[in-house]
């Protein structure tokens, strides 16, 4: 079987026993179960640990940021500067690239502006005293070294974004249970992509868009994420061509944006209940999934 290490932060801790459930029967997950990667230099020396112990592994999915960009009174400088964090994500990467693993870099999660945090913080927890113009510095130029090396990133920045809260829970540092299921889901395709493990079809309909045409769209994408796995799709245009048979199988129509199906059984009550609006698919739904797909 596959090995995967996970290091990071305490993010990562939120997420990693969700990434091996995920991932359970395809890939031996390891992760420090008592202690976080920190900062940068802390994560390069237990990766080291781990590879001291526990010999190659075939991926190595990391992240580093809020340990290494946290002003701490009374220092008046970051942990890791800018430059320093870059120089020891380059080491940690050359480390993983020794070790003959894959790498995937997560780019850190956003910080709520102080506005909207103030609707989530918890009884006497004091006010998150990051400041999210450091999460894009950060990821910016994380995200610009891995690049130049060729180094996979997966972005939980944007996947948490989706959220009004940017699934924040009431400490405003850290996420709630959802935000880390969607963390982990999103890592393992990264995983499994990594190490050249071709993607089940159902996967890029596990993230649910958070609005939708007609009452009846949320339970098409449902019947599809359930048909999706028997579908012969490799492609972008495969997979609109499917999209569309199927619509056309539910509702003896050709799916355009023009175009209003509707299905008895996803009757669920409601105005549009059971319809299926062909202007989201074609608009929206179609190339969100195309885009997922690549």
């Amino acid at each position: 079987m596959k090995k995967v290490l996970l290091l990071g932060d305490s993010i990562r801790m939120g997420y990693d026993e969700f990434v091996k459930e995920e991932l359970a029967g395809e890939f031996e997950v390891y992760y420090d179960e008592l202690d976080n990667g920190r900062f940068a230099a802390y994560t390069l020396w237990q990766a080291n640990q781990f590879f001291k112990k526990c010999g190659k592994f075939d991926v190595v999915h990391w992240n580093n940021g809020y340990w290494d960009m946290n002003i701490e009174a009374p220092m008046t400088e970051p942990l890791h500067p800018i430059g320093d964090y870059v120089t020891m994500l380059g080491r940690i990467l050359a480390e993983i690239r020794k070790n003959g693993a894959v790498p995937v870099f997560a780019t850190s999660v956003p910080i709520l502006p102080k506005d909207i945090a103030e609707e989530i913080r918890g009884e006497g927890m004091k006010p998150c005293n990051y400041d999210n113009a450091w999460v894009i510095k950060y990821n910016d130029v994380a995200v610009s070294l891995m690049k130049n090396e060729g180094v996979m990133v997966n972005d939980l920045y944007s996947l948490c974004l989706k959220d009004k809260y940017f699934y924040k829970c009431p400490d405003l540092l850290h996420l709630t249970e959802e935000g880390y299921r969607q963390c982990a889901a999103q890592a393992a395709a990264a995983i499994r992509k990594a190490a050249g493990i071709t993607m089940k079809l159902s996967e890029i309909f596990a993230d649910r868009p958070e609005t939708w045409g007609y009452r009846g769209d949320p339970y098409f994408w449902d019947y599809l994420e359930k048909a999706a796995d028997t579908a012969d799709v490799k492609s972008g245009e495969e997979l609109e061509a499917w999209i569309k048979s199927e619509f056309k199988k539910l509702t003896a129509k050709g799916l355009t944006a023009d175009t209003t199906g509707h299905v008895k059984e996803f009757e669920h009550g409601g105005m549009s209940s059971g319809g299926i609006d062909g202007n989201w698919w074609i608009e929206e739904g179609i190339p969100l999934l195309r885009d997922r797909l690549k």
